[in-house]
């Protein structure tokens, strides 16, 4: 019960520090605690939990902090659904596209769950948003032979022609 209090206290100054830009103390906090914090955060708060560290440290920073002990739970793709879908939200909100980009590349070489198709077709429309074509092309590619509903969609197709273009 103590390791729940401390895990409490931890994720009550780890918040309030990336809240009032704190980033110093909260990239700490982060860095030595991750688990804790995520423990602490429970279901409630993960999303809030995310969103902070990514504030604080950025998405790729983030995700080399949670991958460890996302990889421990025993629904792990429920977690990391939870993380990617906050990183790209977060990534938009608070400027870090490259950093998006980055881990949706880290996905694509090595997923933490589902299809490499997913992550690639991701990796797609995050570099088109850069004005990266060539690299949105292949990852378009890559999303089309790793899952070929790819074809079925139009707006994949839209989104490809429009890469190409």
């Amino acid at each position: 019960e103590s390791d729940e209090i401390v895990g409490r206290i931890l994720l009550a100054l780890f918040l309030c520090a990336c809240k009032y830009e704190r980033l110093l103390f909260a990239r700490a906090i982060a860095k030595l605690g991750g688990e804790i914090l995520y423990k602490a955060a429970g279901d409630a708060l993960h999303f809030i939990y995310f969103d902070s560290l990514i504030f604080c440290v950025g998405v790729e920073s983030a995700a080399e902090i949670v991958r460890p002990f996302l990889a421990k739970e025993s629904d792990s793709s429920s977690a990391w659904i939870e993380f990617l879908l906050t990183c790209a939200a977060s990534s938009q909100r608070y400027g870090d596209a490259h950093g998006w980009t980055g881990l949706l590349r880290s996905c694509v070489e090595a997923p933490p769950i589902g299809n490499v198709g997913t992550f690639s077709y991701s990796l797609g429309n995050a570099c088109s948003q850069l004005g990266n074509w060539e690299e949105a092309c292949l990852a378009y590619e890559k999303a089309i032979q790793h899952n070929s509903l790819y074809e079925k969609r139009p707006y994949f197709w839209t989104e490809f022609g429009t890469a190409r273009f």
